[in-house]
């Protein structure tokens, strides 16, 4: 995310480390969703190669009893000894190969993302956004007549639309001040680094 353009909602001269941070000290709401995880290329190739070498022991295992079944149905002239390698089994090395198999298959998995919501001011809008700055559009909202008035022009410091200060709480109905509104929580404005350093004029 470093090199990349971020959503206009974030600031963008920060590090990683430092974004997230600022989105931990100034979010509003947070959760958390089941989302899809596409895997890679590599990660594909390793599925099928764990499955190859299930596959293998599984045959070599297969074999053996094979063999092992028909000395003793047939009977034996001499002593056999046999010896059964340290394996996991067939059973649940034929379940790992059909799991490696249907992951191929499906081309993903359900993962666990937390996201965090921050106000954004220009569109009016409530964004969600994972600690690395990924935004999650789905998770995105318009915001509430309270959340309005708690959050625009917060990045201005000048009053909002109907005239309310940022922090005071309201009807989300009709718009009523109600007074001070005890969850406002402040926003840490970061400038963008050309303003950090100044001009030289």
């Amino acid at each position: 995310m470093e090199n990349q353009t971020r959503h206009p909602a974030l600031p963008q001269g920060l590090d990683a480390v430092q974004l997230a941070d600022w989105i931990r000290n100034n979010y509003v709401e947070n959760g958390t969703d089941e989302v899809k995880k596409f895997f890679t290329e590599e990660e594909k190739n390793d599925f099928e190669h764990e499955s190859a070498l299930s596959g293998r022991e599984i045959k070599r295992l297969t074999d053996m009893k094979k063999i092992i079944s028909q000395l003793m149905l047939k009977g034996n002239d001499e002593e056999r000894t046999f010896v059964i390698p340290a394996t996991l089994g067939t059973k649940v090395l034929d379940r790992n190969r059909n799991q490696n198999y249907d992951l191929i298959e499906k081309g993903y998995e359900m993962d666990t993302v937390s996201f965090y919501v921050l106000p954004y001011a220009d569109n009016e809008t409530m964004e969600s956004f994972t600690l690395e700055g990924k935004h999650l559009a789905d998770r995105s909202r318009e915001m509430t007549v309270r959340e309005k008035n708690l959050y625009v022009g917060i990045f201005t410091g000048v009053r909002d639309k109907i005239g309310t200060h940022k922090g005071e709480a309201v009807n989300e109905t009709s718009g009523e001040i109600l007074g001070p509104d005890s969850n406002f929580r402040p926003i840490t404005i970061y400038p963008e680094p050309e303003q950090r350093t100044g001009t030289n004029d």
